[in-house]
C-alpha cells in the first residue's frame, strides 16, 4: 500500500498528516470540515494553502448541495480529482451561488438514477453479525455535530443481485455510537434496493424507539431518498400506482419508511458510494457482513 498524505484545510487543527487516524481526530465533529487525501506531499501542500471558498477549489467538486425545506435533502459533493468524499455544506453562499449549485445538483440527480442499476459490492467471508435492538442503552445526544440531530450512515448490499443465489444485508453505522451499529441479513426477497430501504428503516426505527426526534441520515442510495421524499407522494395520490399504471416496486417497504418518517424528522443526505467517506465505508462493511450471514 502506498503512502498517503491527508491535508486538513478546515478542522480542529489544520495541516498535513501521514495517517488517517490523525486526520480523523482533527476533522471528526468539526462543522463543515474540509480535508483530502493525496499521494504526494506537494499536492497536499497546494490544497492546504488554497482558499476553501475560491472558485478554483470549488470547481473541483460536482454539484454540492440540494437543500429544499419541504424535502429536507442535502447533496454531499465528490472530489472529482482524487475520488475522495468531502462533506462540505455552504450556508454562507450568496443566493446566486446557491441557485447555481441547486440547479447543477438537480441536473446531476436527473441524469443519474444509479439505483436502477445494482451495485456490485465485494463479497465478505465474514459471518459476524451485530444486532442492536434499540431497547438497551440510550444514545448520547451530546455527540451530535450540531447538537440537534443524531447522525447515522445506512447502506445495503446484495451479491448476485437480480440472479439466483442473491444474498442481501443491511448496515447501520451511528456516528459516535458504534456500539449500536447494526449488521443483519435482509429478510424476504433479496435485492439491493430492498436492502437500501430496509437499512434506512432500521435506523429510523431505532431513533423512534430511543426517543430521538431528529435524525441526520447519510446514504449513497438516491433510490431510497427519492422514495422517501418525492415519489411516495405521487404514488399515494395515484393509489400506489406508478406513472405508467404499474404496481409500485417494494411497496411494503416504502409504506413502512413513509410511516416512520412521519414520526421522526429525517434530514436525508446523499453521499457518493465507495469514495473513502469513513461513515459510508463503515456502513458498507456492515452491510456486506450482514449479507454473508445465514438467513434469519
Amino acid at each position: 500500500m502506498g503512502k498517503y498524505f491527508y491535508a486538513v484545510q478546515k478542522g480542529w487543527k489544520t495541516g498535513i498528516f501521514e495517517t488517517w487516524s490523525e486526520c480523523q481526530a482533527n476533522v471528526s465533529k468539526f462543522p463543515n470540515a474540509k480535508f483530502k487525501k493525496f499521494s504526494t506531499h506537494e499536492e497536499a501542500k497546494t490544497f492546504l494553502h488554497g482558499s476553501p471558498d475560491s472558485d478554483t477549489g470549488r470547481s473541483q467538486f460536482k454539484a454540492a448541495k440540494v437543500l429544499q425545506p419541504k424535502h429536507n435533502v442535502v447533496e454531499a459533493p465528490v472530489d472529482t480529482t482524487s475520488g475522495a468524499g468531502v462533506i462540505h455544506h455552504c450556508p454562507c453562499c450568496s443566493v446566486g451561488q446557491a441557485i447555481k449549485l441547486a440547479a447543477a445538483a438537480k441536473r446531476a440527480m436527473d441524469d443519474a438514477e444509479e439505483e436502477l442499476l445494482s451495485k456490485r459490492p465485494k463479497f465478505s467471508d465474514s459471518t459476524q453479525k451485530r444486532n442492536f435492538s434499540g431497547t438497551s442503552a440510550s444514545f448520547n445526544n451530546s455527540d451530535n455535530i450540531d447538537g440537534q440531530r443524531v447522525e447515522v450512515y445506512t447502506d445495503g448490499s446484495c451479491t448476485h443481485n437480480g440472479r439466483r443465489g442473491a444474498r442481501a444485508g443491511i448496515g447501520v453505522h451511528w456516528i459516535g455510537q458504534s456500539d449500536k451499529d447494526i449488521s443483519e441479513r435482509l429478510k424476504g426477497k433479496q435485492t439491493n434496493q430492498r436492502a437500501e430501504l430496509t437499512a434506512a428503516i432500521r435506523a429510523i426505527e431505532v431513533a423512534k424507539q430511543q426517543g430521538i426526534p431528529k435524525l441526520k441520515l447519510y446514504t449513497d442510495s438516491k433510490y431510497t431518498i427519492k422514495c422517501a421524499t418525492d415519489w411516495v407522494k405521487r404514488w399515494k395520490r395515484n393509489g400506489w400506482k406508478t406513472a405508467n399504471g404499474t404496481e409500485v416496486l417494494n411497496k411494503e417497504d416504502v409504506v413502512r419508511l413513509d410511516g416512520l418518517c412521519g414520526r421522526v424528522d429525517v434530514q436525508w443526505i446523499h453521499v457518493p458510494g465507495h469514495s473513502n467517506i469513513p461513515g459510508n465505508e463503515a456502513a458498507d462493511k456492515l452491510a456486506r457482513e450482514g449479507a454473508a450471514c445465514p438467513p434469519n
